[in-house]
C-alpha cells in the first residue's frame, strides 16, 4: 500500500517511489559528481602542499588547470 501524498505536493509525473531506471541514473550522476569533486579535491590539497614546500613537479600544472576549471 502506498502512502498518500499530498495534493499540494503532487505534480505531474509525481511518484513517491522513482522507478529503478531513475533511481540508477541518479546513482550514476550521484558518483560521477562525487568522482569529480574528489579529483578537483585532490588537485587543490596537492597545489596547497606544492606551495607550502616550493616543490613543483610536472603535475603542478595539470592539477592548477584542473583546480580553475
Amino acid at each position: 500500500m502506498k502512502a498518500a501524498m499530498p495534493p499540494e505536493l503532487a505534480g505531474p509525473g509525481s511518484d513517491l517511489e522513482l522507478g529503478r531506471a531513475r533511481q540508477l541514473a541518479l546513482i550514476g550522476v550521484k558518483s560521477i559528481h562525487s568522482a569529480i569533486f574528489a579529483v578537483i579535491a585532490t588537485s587543490i590539497l596537492y597545489l596547497f602542499v606544492a606551495g607550502l614546500t616550493g616543490r613543483g613537479t610536472r603535475w603542478t600544472g595539470p592539477a592548477a588547470r584542473l583546480a580553475l576549471a
